[in-house]
């Protein structure tokens, strides 16, 4: 069974008189911080945990919340389904993003509109940028590019360009068209450090690159190329 305990002060004529219902009871918290009489948690930040987990809950917003600054209190943000809501700094999709715009796995600061990076986006080395797959997609790109070109050109006995750079290639194939080998490689490539094209007739290799591609052979031989991008 409950138990009530009334507190009670003399009143007028030798009487008690109950507090809360003759007179109010005012309480007053006071303090601040460690010696506040308000509801704390059983641990600070940045010291051992102590006690057990407390519940803790949301609130629904349909709309990302507005922006705060240093020091202010925030409320967990969840959608419909109580599930937690992470926020990105777009609306819309977009290439280029600040680094202070995303806070990613590992990374301190960000912006005050930062969200957790989750997925679909690749640093490119100083921004991020969304993963997709089009023709002339800077990290994916489509199987089956929609444009291919071709030429042929006669490899010398120093290093020659077989086919320049493009950006947003997906791959070149180059086919010996004699008996001579070839050595593939950058630019001042050698017959000492080239990767073998072997000279057959009709031998090809594949190599999935955006970059320039030269060749050396020891006496000049012919080669083909077709480039997908």
């Amino acid at each position: 069974m409950a138990q009530r305990v009334t507190l009670a002060i003399p009143g007028p004529l030798g009487s008690d008189v109950n507090v809360g219902a003759d007179y109010p009871l005012a309480v007053t918290f006071a303090g601040a911080g460690a010696t506040s009489m308000q509801v704390q948690g059983t641990s600070a930040s940045g010291t051992t945990q102590t006690g057990n987990p407390v519940k803790v809950g949301g609130v629904v917003n349909t709309t990302a919340p507005s922006n705060l600054v240093t020091g202010q209190a925030a409320d967990l943000w969840v959608n419909a389904r109580g599930a937690v809501q992470i926020a990105a700094s777009s609306a819309v999709g977009t290439d280029g993003v600040s680094n202070t715009a995303f806070t990613s796995p590992g990374q301190s600061g960000g912006s005050a509109s930062a969200g957790l990076l989750v997925g679909g986006n690749h640093f490119n080395g100083t921004t991020w940028d969304r993963v997709r797959g089009d023709t002339n997609g800077t990290f994916t790109v489509a199987k089956g590019s929609a444009t291919m070109a071709t030429s042929q050109i006669s490899v010398g006995t120093v290093s020659t360009l077989i086919v320049a750079a493009r950006v947003g290639r997906s791959s070149v194939t180059i086919t010996n068209l004699g008996a001579t080998d070839i050595f593939i490689g950058n630019t001042g490539v050698a017959l000492t450090t080239g990767t073998l094209l072997v000279g057959t007739k009709g031998a090809a290799i594949t190599i999935p690159t955006s970059a320039a591609i030269y060749g050396i052979a020891s006496v000049a031989q012919s080669v083909s190329f077709i480039e997908n991008y």
